[in-house]
């Protein structure tokens, strides 16, 4: 069964299913969009942090070498060092620029040789590093030189050196003041990298030229060599000369990185951030859309639920209104409009119809009334029957009894009609769309009266599906009936009352005609025989006339034996071929088939072909050929009478096959011949499980 789904339930499914179909179109669109999007601001934002890092590195470089070269005037007396003694008071006395290395710094004379240090004690008090090429590239440009990642000799720790050499007046080198960075422990690279890393990111500065992690945010991997080609490949993206993007980290993690070089020192700068980082923001957006998305639709749901609802509720009651006319539980009224919009629209067109059904009923009501037809209506689902007031006067009862309507018909239909009746309309309720019956009634004084019965089923889903009502007329035949009884008893009467006379004279006439009075005068012979073949065919008029009530009796016998069609057939032709020539008419046999065998009565069946025969040569024109074809089709025989007459009207083909009907009933028609000679073929058929039919000229 199919489940009822309102109009409301059907727009808010339909608005809920296009706020989830936006919703995930939108976060489809998130997942596929913001992450490369987001990707490339975190990438973008590293990018910066990695140059501003360098910008730092550079400006920590220039301030370091600044204090070295303004600390140069105060070690020189005239033109040459100072004495040992007064280089350490001196270092002594700058306190805040020798913090500014966590090494220390140390006084060189143009020899190499360590004269001056602080802290005291550092051990530079008369080390040699002449053979430094720092030393000799400052003495040789006279210019501060910043140095590779070094092994201390002094401190025996891996440091650089920011080397100043002290000129005299006349610009000669003097001496050489050097500022010493420890590596391997707190600095002020590992300081600028913390300031401008998150918690979750790393930071490395490398010496590509010497292959070695300078420092880095993981202290334990500070001034150790690189690692070989594919352990760490954020490193190897950056060595090979791609500045930004994605890269597996050393755990093996995917990481976001970016990098920069450090030009004064040629060391490369990388920042790195886990790339979860990149879906995290991701997914919180993503959940706050569908938060806010399942709020909007609550809200969106609600809202259009009430609108509907007050929309829908006048096409809602005028349903209610339309259900309860139709189940009679209130009168068929104009329902009331609430408004111009669609409903009311639609309002205003069932009243329309309304109205234009009560003029319909009126309509209806005085044709039937005028000519005596009820008109009754079953409904399937509710088993009840309703009538009109003219269904009540053929069937004498009252309106007032309209709810036994059902119980009212049983009851009148005469028994012996009863179960044949319903038999047809059930069969008209499993598959046929029309049903028609006739039946008799008993009226409450014991009258019996004749109803003809027509009426159509109305089914669900148009012609195959389940019977919803069946709407029907009634009308009294009883006239009708005793008309034809009167016709049936007047036929049998004549037939009757012809056939003994007619009997004596035919058998008269037979006697004349084969010599028993003695031998005639050609003239008289001729008559004779017209007279005697006129009497023999009137006789069989008269038959057929019997037969037709034995037929309709249901009394009529066969002989069926199994034999030769073509004998029949040409018995056939033969017989009427004097009948032809009367209107100048040939019978020819086009077709034919020796070796058919059919099961029949020879003798209905000649009648049967006789009158066709006849019939084909009355209608047909002078010296026209009627074609007799027999042949066989399917399982079946089919024997074809042609001729070139004018033709059956479209109009008489319905009722060709009905008792005393002829297309010229008129006193004056132009063939003759009676009425009643189509009947037979049609009735023969039918008893022989036979069909019979024409087709038009």
């Amino acid at each position: 069964m199919r489940r009822h789904v309102t109009i409301t339930q059907r727009i808010l499914l339909t608005t809920m299913g296009g706020f989830l179909l936006a919703g995930t179109a939108l976060v489809v669109y998130i997942y596929i969009t913001l992450p490369g999007s987001i990707g490339q601001l975190l990438i973008d934002e590293q990018q910066a942090k990695a140059q501003r890092i360098v910008s730092h590195i550079e400006n920590e470089l220039q301030m370091r070498q600044r204090a070295l070269e303004r600390l140069a005037p105060r070690l020189l007396d005239g033109e040459r060092l100072k004495s040992p003694q007064q280089i350490t008071q001196v270092l002594e006395n700058l306190v805040m620029d020798t913090m500014e290395f966590n090494g220390g710094i140390a006084i060189f004379n143009v020899q190499g040789i360590g004269v001056g240090e602080y802290p005291r004690a550092s051990g530079r008090i008369g080390l040699d590093i002449s053979d430094r090429e720092h030393m000799r590239l400052a003495y040789s440009s006279k210019e501060p030189v910043i140095t590779r990642p070094l092994l201390s000799r002094s401190l025996g720790v891996p440091s650089f050196f920011i080397n100043v050499p002290l000129l005299s007046a006349t610009g000669e080198v003097v001496g050489f003041a050097v500022g010493v960075t420890i590596l391997g422990t707190d600095n002020f690279l590992i300081k600028i990298g913390d300031d401008h890393q998150s918690h979750s990111g790393n930071f490395f500065i490398l010496d590509s030229a010497n292959r070695l992690i300078v420092t880095s945010s993981l202290l334990n991997m500070a001034m150790r060599p690189l690692p070989e080609p594919g352990v760490h490949p954020v490193m190897d993206r950056v060595l090979e000369g791609v500045p930004a993007g994605f890269a597996p980290g050393l755990d093996g993690s995917d990481r976001l990185f970016a990098s920069a070089t450090i030009p004064q020192l040629g060391w490369v700068v990388i920042q790195t951030l886990p790339k979860d980082l990149v879906h995290s923001p991701v997914n919180r957006l993503v959940v706050q859309v569908l938060i806010f998305s399942f709020l909007i639709l609550i809200a969106a749901w609600t809202l259009l639920a009430a609108v509907v609802a007050r929309l829908l509720l006048p096409l809602g009651q005028a349903a209610s209104s339309i259900d309860a006319m139709v189940d009679n539980r209130a009168a068929f009224t104009p329902l009331p409009i609430a408004g111009n919009d669609e409903i009311g629209q639609l309002v205003q067109a069932f009243n329309r119809l309304l109205l234009s059904r009560d003029e319909q009923r009126q309509r209806l009501f005085l044709a039937t009334s005028g000519v005596g037809i009820g008109i009754w209506d079953y409904d399937m689902s509710a088993g009840t029957m309703t009538w009109d007031e003219q269904m009540f006067a053929l069937y004498g009862a009252t309106p007032g009894e309209e709810a036994d309507a059902q119980r009212i018909w049983e009851s009148r239909v005469h028994p012996d009609d009863l179960e044949s009746v319903n038999q047809l309309l059930h069969s008209a309720l499993q598959g046929e769309s029309f049903f028609s019956a006739e039946f008799r009634i008993v009226l409450p004084d014991g009258n019996i009266r004749w109803i003809k019965a027509n009426a159509v089923v109305l089914r669900a889903d148009g012609d195959g599906g389940e019977p919803l009502r069946v709407i029907g007329t009634n009308w009294d035949i009883s006239e009708q009936k005793r008309v034809e009884l009167m016709k049936s008893q007047f036929v049998s009467t004549v037939s009757h009352e012809l056939r003994t006379p007619l009997t004596s004279i035919n058998g008269s006439l037979g006697l004349i005609a084969g010599g028993a009075v003695g031998e005639l005068p050609s003239q008289a012979r001729q008559l004779v025989d017209i007279a005697y073949k006129n009497s023999q065919r009137l006789g069989y008029l008269i038959n057929d006339l019997l037969d037709m009530e034995k037929i309709a009796a249901g009394k009529m016998r066969f002989d069926m034996i199994l034999q030769e069609l073509m004998p029949i057939v040409e018995q056939a032709m033969e017989a009427n071929e004097a009948y032809g020539r009367q209107f100048n008419v040939t019978f020819a046999l086009v077709e034919r088939d020796d070796s058919m065998l059919v099961r029949v009565d020879a003798q209905r069946l000649m009648q049967v072909l006789s009158n066709l025969l006849s019939n084909a040569a009355k209608f047909s024109a002078s010296a026209e050929r009627v074609e007799i074809a027999v042949m066989a089709q399917d399982n079946q025989v089919r024997v074809e009478v042609r001729d070139q007459g004018p033709g059956i009207s479209p109009e008489l083909q319905a009722r060709l096959f009905t008792k005393f009907t002829q297309a010229d009933s008129s006193d004056t028609r132009q063939k003759g011949g009676p009425a009643w000679a189509w009947p037979s073929p049609k009735s023969w058929w039918s008893a022989w499980g036979e069909a019979s039919g024409s087709i038009p000229a």
